[in-house]
């Protein structure tokens, strides 16, 4: 089997949704590195049997609780637990292991995160969410990172996959979707919505000139097209909620802005189904998760994970109870101003 499609499949077997992270309350290291290697070995058909499993935890593991081989393939696993986020110096030292992997020679290194978000009444989720957010944004095919949520998938009791789910999984891949319905959905918003360029395409950036835009000074344009009927206190009030939203947008990297923009973009009545935004951009749910996680701590959506196989998320801006996304997303597509100037190079001017 071909190096490429070991690593997708190991994808599909990686990426099984998203959990609750206090199932990892009190549990052990070992106990843990056992359970995720078995989960793997229990995937061995999927994989013409050719899989072998070696422990190597220890003083001298290079960065690798264990080494998984696959016909000529070679990838290390690595989990962080309770221990290991409390511990200031955390994200240097998953960083530092990471370069020690490289000792290996390694095709993929994969960094889990197997710990609840707080721990002995602190929550640590903002250390947690930042060091998996920086990591996802390194463009590298070398390593894979997975936040405490998609982790916990592993641990809850989810079983293996089937031959017949890998079949249905590797359908998502390739047409973004998994099930009829969620194709009929994606189908009709790419017939009446422009297809999004993948976020991981740096030349869309290249294209964008004059780097950040302006602030908001009056709305007229927006106002004229949505026909708001404001008085002069009400107007002020949404041209401050406009610039307060920019201010929030600069705090967030590039990427992720995209991401928002494609959210907007394919967003019914605030409302996106996860799936339809990994099937747009081309990321996977380890991927894309630690991105929704940031925009969510910034106030920008709230993620429902209470319907696991249909996860969704719902745009909003905290400071107002406005719903400014679906007023810009309707703007945009009536007047044809460009949501990416808007969102992603936060020139609110264009609304002017």
């Amino acid at each position: 089997m071909a190096k490429n499609e070991v690593v997708q499949r190991l994808a599909f077997i990686l990426n099984r949704g998203w959990g609750d992270p206090n199932v990892f309350i009190g549990k052990k290291q070992n106990d843990m590195v056992k359970h995720l290697a078995g989960y793997l070995e229990a995937h061995a058909a999927l994989f013409g049997g050719a899989i072998k499993v070696m422990h190597c935890h220890g003083l001298n593991d290079k960065g690798v609780d264990f080494l998984l081989e696959i016909g000529d393939f070679k990838a290390g696993f690595q989990i962080k637990t309770e221990s290991d986020v409390v511990d200031d110096a955390f994200a240097a030292n998953v960083k530092r292991q990471m370069t020690e992997s490289w000792a290996h020679k390694l095709d993929k290194y994969y960094l889990l995160m197997g710990t609840p978000l707080v721990i002995k009444g602190k929550d640590y989720s903002a250390r947690i969410n930042h060091l998996v957010s920086e990591l996802s944004l390194m463009e590298t095919p070398y390593f894979a990172v997975y936040p405490p949520e998609s982790t916990a998938k592993f641990f809850d009791g989810t079983k293996a996959l089937s031959a017949q789910d890998m079949k249905l999984e590797q359908q998502k891949f390739a047409y973004g979707v998994t099930t009829e319905d969620l194709l009929a959905k994606a189908l009709a918003a790419l017939e009446k919505k422009e297809a999004v360029p993948s976020a991981a395409a740096p030349e869309r950036y290249a294209e964008k000139k004059g780097g950040v835009g302006k602030e908001a000074q009056s709305l007229a344009r927006m106002s004229k097209v949505l026909k708001w009927d404001e008085d002069a206190e009400e107007k002020g009030e949404r041209i401050e909620d406009m610039n307060a939203l920019r201010a929030m947008l600069m705090k967030i990297p590039l990427k992720v802005r995209d991401i928002l923009v494609t959210c907007v973009r394919y967003s019914e009545e605030s409302e996106v189904l996860a799936v339809m935004v990994e099937g747009m951009l081309g990321l996977n749910a380890g991927q894309l998760q630690p991105q929704l996680k940031l925009l969510e701590n910034a106030g920008l959506l709230y993620i429902d994970t209470d319907e696991p196989h249909e996860a969704k998320f719902k745009l909003r801006w905290k400071r107002s109870d406005w719903p400014i996304f679906d007023d810009l997303r309707y703007f945009c597509e009536e007047s044809g101003a460009d949501l990416d100037q808007i969102l992603v190079h936060l020139d609110m001017s264009a609304c002017d």
